[in-house]
């Protein structure tokens, strides 16, 4: 008789509940009360570059009055350093470092695809492990001129 040794365990059932292309994903029904997939083209030249990625939008999604509609971008790795070598190694880098529990620090948080805009901060930044990798998540602002988007946190003093 072989004792099996402690701590082996069958590896978690992966819920998905969304599949579109090569992603499989759980989708919250909290979160939209329906997602659809689209590939979107590749982009190789100009301010917005970015390889051919899949595109799942929320509809339904709980928040009102937003600017974007929320989406959710699965982009290849791979190609997309091809097309952009100076630039997204360093971001992918970044992201595995933090994915690793390394800490965000004071500097620009990675955030792919890449936008012709400037990160302002970052806050309620989190880890986000999954079945076969990892990933960040944060609230950030990306205004692409600083005149349009201004961050006011005023308060007025009162004397008791």
């Amino acid at each position: 008789m072989t004792a099996t040794p402690l701590g082996l365990t069958e590896p978690p059932v992966v819920r998905t509940n969304t599949t579109c292309h090569e992603v499989a994903i759980y989708f919250d029904p909290a979160l939209a009360s329906d997602i659809t997939g689209e590939t979107i083209a590749e982009s190789p030249s100009g301010i917005e570059t970015y390889p051919q990625y899949t595109k799942l939008t929320l509809k339904g999604y709980p928040l009102s009055g937003k600017f974007f509609i929320p989406y959710l971008s699965v982009l290849p790795v791979q190609r997309y350093t091809e097309l952009l070598p100076d630039f997204i190694p360093g971001q992918v880098a970044a992201l595995q470092i933090l994915v690793s529990g390394g800490a965000p620090g004071d500097k620009d948080l990675p955030f792919l695809p890449t936008l012709n805009a400037a990160q302002m901060f970052h806050a309620q930044y989190r880890i986000l492990p999954f079945a076969n990798g990892g990933g960040i998540r944060y609230l950030t602002l990306l205004p692409r001129t600083m005149h349009r988007s201004t961050i006011t946190n005023c308060s007025t003093p009162t004397r008791g």
